[in-house]
């Protein structure tokens, strides 16, 4: 997996207090209005878009593995199988750790992001898609645990 899934290189941006356009971050005056821009003001805006483009980003890349929720939960569904076969290859510890991985990975987003204050509409969008991958990632490892369970204890009774 990207180290940087929660933290994606983004360009700095800021948003101009007079007019409200945003612009690269580091610019002596406006390009729309063109007032000369205070550089404190600009930098607390420069930081502020930047956390919020971050985890934008990073949300459109959690949500584009949420297919692969489906999958895990097609796979778990089908391992049983494959170790009642006698297939020499064990999948469930696997599926297993890329499913809690999975849904530590969200979970860090929802830890590091959610309670950010922000009227971005991208922003709230991308939060409310994490919190959907959240709950099918969650929904995946659960199924996964009762069908192990299911399967260890037939395999038992067997």
């Amino acid at each position: 997996m990207d180290k940087n899934i929660l933290n994606p290189d983004i360009t700095v941006t800021a948003r101009c207090y007079a007019c409200n356009e945003v612009m690269l971050y580091g610019r002596e005056q406006c390009p729309y209005c063109g007032i000369k821009l205070d550089q404190e003001k600009m930098r607390i805006s420069a930081m502020h878009n930047f956390v919020i483009d971050q985890a934008i980003s990073s949300a459109n890349t959690i949500r584009a593995f949420n297919p692969a929720a489906v999958l895990f939960l097609i796979v778990s569904m089908i391992n049983p199988y494959l170790s009642w076969t006698g297939s020499p290859i064990r999948f469930d510890f696997a599926f297993t750790t890329i499913c809690i991985s999975a849904v530590l990975l969200v979970g860090g987003w929802l830890g590091k992001h959610e309670r950010r204050q922000s009227t971005e509409p991208e922003y709230q969008e991308a939060k409310k898609a994490v919190k959907k991958s959240f709950n099918l990632w969650l929904v995946a490892n659960i199924v996964n645990i009762v069908v192990l369970i299911v399967d260890r204890s037939l395999i038992k009774s067997v």
